[in-house]
Parts: C-alpha cells; sequence; structure tokens
C-alpha cells in the first residue's frame, strides 16, 4: 500500500531584490536629498549677498557728495553690516566697488560680489566641496538743481527760528555736490530777496547768506516760492542728463503778504499784508519791506474802506487766504514742471495743511497722485529744526539715488 504525504509549499517572495534595489537606490536618495539641501543653502546665500550688495550700492551713491573714497569706505561698511558672518560662508567677501560717469555727465556706482559657500551632504563628491554664489547692484545718481526758500520774517527773532536756521543749513546744504549739483537760495519777509544765484559751487556761499539773514517784517510766501521757481527754471539741463529739481520752503507763519498791482493811482506795484497777530493790514515797499504810511491821498484806511467796507480783522484774513491761494498754484505750477516741493514748518501754531498742500504730501486731503510728491515736515520748536532739515536731506539724497 503505498502511502502520500502531502506538504503545503509557501509562495515565493522578492524581499531578497526589493532589499537589494533598495540598497542600491539609496546613494542616489542621498544624492538627490543632498542636492535639495545644498542647493536651498545656496539660494538664501544668494538672496543674503544680493540683500547686501542692494545696501551697499544705495549707501554709496548717497554718499557720493563725501568724495568716492569716503563713499566706497561707507559702502563696503554697509555691506559688512548686511552680509554679516553666515554660518556657510567658506572665505570672507569683498565686494567691489566702482564709480563711473558717462559722456551725458550721468553717474553710476556698480557693485559686484562672489560669495563661495560650504556644502554639507554633496561634499562627498570631490567638485561639490564648494559652491558659489554671486549677485550685483547698479545705481545711478542724478543731478540735482535745488533753490531754498527760506522765512526770515520777524517772528523769526522771537522764536529761536532766527538762531537756529543757519546751523541747520549749513548742515543741510553740505550733503550735496558742490561740483556737480546746482544750488541757490532765496529768502522772503514782506519782500523776497534772492541771495544767492542758482549755480556751482554753492555751500560756502548759501552758508554765509544764511549766516547774514536779517529777521522783520511780514511773511511774503508767495515771493518766496516765485523766486525759487524762476531760479530752478532758469537752469538749462542738458540732453540725456539725469535730472531732479527740488525747491526747499521753510517757514514759521502764516503766508499773509500779497504783491499786485492796484487800480489806483500811485498803488501801482506794492506788497499788501496783514501780520500774524491779525490785528492790522498794511502796505509795503516792493524793493526793502518797509511800511509805506504815507501814500499821498490814498491813505491804507481809505484803501480798505474804498474796497472792503469791513474790518481790518476781515481784511487780514482775506490778505492770507488770497496769499495761500496764489502759493499753492505756484507749487502746483512747479510740480507741472518737474519739480518737487518739500516744506518745513517751525511752531506749534504753523498752518499745517496749507505745507501739506505746497508739498503735495500724501497725508493730505485732496492729496493729487503725481510722480512729484513732496513732504510736509514740523519743528515744533527751533531746537528740532536741524533734525528736519537733515530728515529732509535724506528725503532728497533717497530721490537722487536709484
Amino acid at each position: 500500500m503505498n502511502s502520500f504525504i502531502l506538504q503545503q509549499q509557501r509562495p515565493r517572495t522578492n524581499r531578497g531584490s526589493a532589499l537589494l534595489t533598495f540598497v542600491l537606490m539609496l546613494p542616489v536618495v542621498f544624492l538627490f536629498v543632498g542636492l535639495s539641501i545644498d542647493f536651498g543653502i545656496a539660494y538664501l546665500a544668494q538672496a543674503n549677498l544680493a540683500k547686501s550688495v542692494d545696501a551697499c550700492c544705495l549707501a554709496g551713491m548717497r554718499n557720493y557728495y563725501q568724495g568716492t573714497a569716503q563713499a566706497q569706505a561707507i559702502a563696503a561698511a554697509e555691506f559688512a553690516a548686511n552680509y554679516g558672518q553666515p554660518s556657510w560662508g567658506a572665505s570672507p567677501v569683498s565686494p567691489s566697488i566702482v564709480f563711473s560717469t558717462d559722456a551725458n555727465n550721468n553717474r553710476f556706482l556698480t557693485v559686484n560680489a562672489t560669495a563661495t559657500i560650504n556644502t554639507f551632504f554633496i561634499r562627498i563628491l570631490p567638485q561639490w566641496h564648494t559652491l558659489q554664489v554671486s549677485a550685483n547692484a547698479q545705481a545711478t545718481r542724478a543731478n540735482l538743481i535745488m533753490s531754498l526758500a527760506l522765512d526770515r520774517s520777524g517772528s523769526m527773532s522771537g522764536n529761536g527760528g532766527g538762531a537756529a536756521l543757519p546751523g541747520a543749513i549749513s548742515t543741510f546744504i553740505s550733503y550735496f555736490d558742490d561740483s556737480n549739483d546746482t544750488a541757490g537760495m532765496v529768502s522772503f519777509a514782506s519782500a523776497v530777496t534772492n541771495n544767492v544765484g542758482i549755480g556751482h559751487p554753492f555751500i560756502n556761499a548759501i552758508k554765509n547768506a544764511a549766516n547774514a539773514l536779517q529777521y522783520s517784517g511780514a511773511t511774503f510766501s508767495l515771493g518766496g516760492l516765485t523766486n525759487a521757481y524762476a531760479q530752478i527754471a532758469s537752469v538749462q539741463v542738458p540732453a540725456n542728463e539725469n535730472i531732479v529739481k527740488v525747491c526747499v520752503f521753510f517757514t514759521d507763519g502764516f503766508a499773509n503778504t500779497s504783491q499786485d498791482k492796484f487800480k489806483i493811482p500811485a498803488l501801482t506795484l506794492l506788497n499788501f499784508g496783514g501780520y500774524d497777530s491779525g490785528t492790522s493790514v498794511g502796505f509795503f515797499n516792493v524793493t526793502s519791506g518797509a511800511q509805506l504810511n504815507n501814500l499821498g491821498s490814498y491813505t491804507p484806511a481809505l484803501f480798505y474802506s474804498y474796497h472792503h467796507s469791513v474790518s481790518q480783522s476781515v481784511v487780514r484774513a482775506n490778505v492770507t487766504d488770497d496769499a495761500q491761494y496764489r502759493c499753492l498754484q505756484i507749487a502746483n505750477a512747479m510740480r507741472a514742471n518737474g519739480i518737487i516741493v518739500y516744506c518745513i514748518g517751525l511752531g506749534s501754531d504753523i498752518d499745517q495743511t496749507f505745507l501739506q498742500q505746497i508739498a503735495n504730501d500724501p497725508a493730505v486731503p485732496g492729496y493729487m497722485a503725481t510722480a512729484y510728491d513732496g513732504v510736509a515736515v514740523f519743528a515744533p520748536s527751533s531746537s528740532q529744526l536741524s533734525q528736519m532739515f537733515e530728515l529732509i536731506a535724506s528725503k532728497v539724497l533717497l530721490r537722487l539715488s536709484q
């Protein structure tokens, strides 16, 4: 009798081949993971390098007025502060900082930098011990055409403004390039004076003129803006030259004076102004600013009665409203001709809205979107005046460098 033994057979598996495949693929997986991590670090390193190069370039160009050697030193310090000491750096990075000028007198600063970084995973391959990343930036520095319109009215003698203004102007004007920029200065009280004709060099002339200012009279803001506009418009700009045009308008009071031709014999061209006290109105000589008390048969009282038949306080308000309206028209004309207006106000009771309108400051209601937006800043006391002028200087330099 034959006997049979039944034995269950287990199915075959691929466990051995799967393990072999995994072992064979492990270096490839490791390589791709390493590449992802190391190239991710390289991307971060390049972004940090690009940020540092941009900061370096702008810092160098904004300090061009100090001379190229000093500007290069400032730019290099700015690069170092931004780049820091990243852990992946294989060696220190020294950027190339080169100033140049083209045939149209446009100035450039070019910065190039290359960083060598250590790898962490793919360094097992000899050619991948390190990676290199690069960044470059170029900034242009426009030439500046600027006129300063400075208030020298009588109130400047009582609020400390007269004492603080020369120092503020001295620091402010030193931020600009005495050889390539163009600047002038006008001042205004009851009348307006062109103190420094627009041109270059200008730094010492404007410093001396600011030191020599005498403070008295009303506030003929319209004259200051008008003459500043005329100075800027008089400059001939060569073709293809990169230019920024700026008016810096400073005042400590209301625009309370107008100048016009009146339809009365002997009153052909006179300043007509009201004082900040709001209690008096008068006529002034357009050249000297001296108040005219004798107008022949046409006394101020007769003129007020003839034209207004109202109290002097109302006349004074009319003068201020008219003067402010005319100032705004001049400021709008400047913007229409590519001029940026910056305003600085001194005192706690300054008409901030008026100055914001003159500057077309984005903070003011009724702001008109334009490429020539300015800024209005305010110093509550004379001790803060220098700070406000330096703030405007930084904004002008930012416009010049791009």
